[in-house]
């Protein structure tokens, strides 16, 4: 019998896996003069420093799967 607790960790591991995945494999380029790729706002500099190519709520919006 698997404990419920090893159940978890094994979710987390694997959603955790994917995160890692899709992150070094999809690149989004933001767009020009550093706008949002999705919705064409600006990225704050300090966002684009880490190599975001979308504004925050974007981000939030593909990583709850609400844009594809």
């Amino acid at each position: 019998m698997t404990d419920p607790c090893d159940k978890g960790l094994r979710a987390a591991d694997l959603w955790l896996a994917d995160c890692i995945t899709r992150r070094t494999t999809v690149a989004v380029v933001p767009g020009p003069a550093g706008t949002c790729a999705v919705c064409g706002r600006a990225i704050p500099p300090a966002r684009l420093a880490t190599g975001a190519g979308t504004c925050i709520d974007c981000q939030i919006k593909i990583e709850e799967g609400r844009l594809a």
